[in-house]
């Protein structure tokens, strides 16, 4: 499902795992180091028991896997360099914090895409699917509804923001701003989404 076809650039590998980094050159609010933030600080300390984690790892320049883990089982998809996956994610993140009711996040590669489906409930909580559409089939071997639910479960906003925010620290700490770009060809880093994340779960 994951035949990427190499190109020169491709062979260019380097990887990145996600994990907490408070520190943004560019961001002037204090949000991990602040004392008023306590409780989320012990949050921070503790992503195991969150149920729904995200890891970000980059394969080489312009394709990306994020794998998607809830209750031990892992779904990893894959993102090529024609999209932005890390400034979507963050979008989605951003949005869903201000009360959407419905949010998803496109992953294309080159047998079809996943998508990411988020729909709202009360008090904060979040129920998602993760969605196969694949390219290229005859019509008589696709779904009626055209894709495959290969992924389900719930969370909360915060926890999924956590997540994304989780991601945006480490990339910001390597390969960092100034590389960003030059690993994934076609989008800089989003910083700009990235401070708003930061002063979201600041407030």
């Amino acid at each position: 499902m994951h035949n990427i076809q190499e190109k020169d650039w491709a062979e260019d590998d380097w990887s990145s795992h996600t994990g907490m980094d408070a520190d943004s050159d560019y961001c002037t609010s204090q949000t991990f180091n602040d004392g008023r933030q306590a409780e989320k600080d012990v949050a921070c300390e503790k992503p195991a028991q969150q149920p729904f984690t995200i890891d970000y790892t980059f394969i080489r320049r312009g394709e990306a896997e994020i794998v998607f883990t809830f209750n031990e089982r892992k779904i990893p998809v894959r993102a090529l360099f024609f999209t932005d996956p890390l400034l979507d994610l963050t979008e989605s993140a951003l949005q869903l914090r201000k009360g959407a009711h419905n949010n998803s996040v496109v992953f294309i590669e080159n047998s079809g895409e996943h998508q990411l489906v988020f729909k709202r409930e009360q008090e904060g909580e979040l129920t998602f699917e993760m969605r196969w559409f694949a390219k290229g089939e005859d019509v008589d071997q696709n779904p009626p509804n055209g894709y495959t639910v290969v992924f389900e479960g719930s969370t909360t906003v915060d926890a999924y923001s956590l997540q994304v925010l989780q991601i945006l620290n480490n990339i910001d700490r390597e390969p960092g701003v100034e590389q960003y770009k030059t690993k994934w060809i076609n989008a800089d880093f989003p910083s700009e989404a990235y401070c708003r994340l930061k002063m979201e779960m600041d407030s």
